[in-house]
């Protein structure tokens, strides 16, 4: 189901995101993760990074070193990552 929405996160935080699923907290956890510094990208959140382009690579190796999405409960589809960030 292709939807656009507003949810919540695993963070509390409010982020919109179209295309994503309003099933389950895999997705309510990847919408944060966009948002979220992140320590491999030395603080900086993925979207930062992916509007950045020196420090793009760095986000484009973190999203390849994910494994596939097998639609498994726990983790996050790098695939819609990457389309959510325009890398995609």
């Amino acid at each position: 189901m292709r939807t656009s929405l507003t949810d919540r996160g695993c963070g509390g935080r409010t982020s919109s995101l179209t295309g994503w699923s309003e099933s389950g907290r895999r997705s309510n956890c990847a919408v944060t993760w966009l948002d979220e510094p992140i320590p491999a990208l030395s603080g900086h959140t993925p979207r930062q990074c992916a509007e950045d382009p020196t420090r793009r690579p760095d986000l484009i190796r973190l999203l390849d070193s994910f494994p596939p999405d097998t639609g498994a409960p726990g983790l996050m589809s790098p695939e819609r990552l990457r389309s959510a960030l325009g890398l995609g």
